[in-house]
């Protein structure tokens, strides 16, 4: 599961990385793959994350993507993440690395 900001960076990622083609190509076989969850950020969730997140952790400099992704986690009731930064740890998530 992921959301469609995760899908923006990803796809900004793979266009530096291995350029516009490749990038369209990565994006459409996430999207078309059904063992993806691809969920929509709206305005809703974003205001959550400003008092749930952001003002929680006023120390940290949590990208909004990274304050979403704790946001839809709770909800879900996942506890574990994939990533490569320690803001999901501070955000008290366990890391698979």
């Amino acid at each position: 599961m992921g959301t469609t900001l995760i899908l923006g960076e990803v796809y900004s990622r793979l266009l530096y990385l291995r350029g516009p083609k490749n990038a369209r190509v990565a994006l459409a076989s996430l999207l078309a793959d059904p063992a993806h969850r691809w969920l929509e950020v709206t305005p809703e969730i974003v205001a959550a994350v400003l008092d749930s997140w952001l003002a929680r952790f006023p120390d940290q400099r949590f990208s909004l993507v990274d304050a979403v992704s704790f946001e839809i986690m709770r909800r879900e009731k996942l506890t574990h993440a994939f990533a490569f930064d320690r803001h999901f740890e501070i955000a008290g998530f366990s890391v698979l690395r």
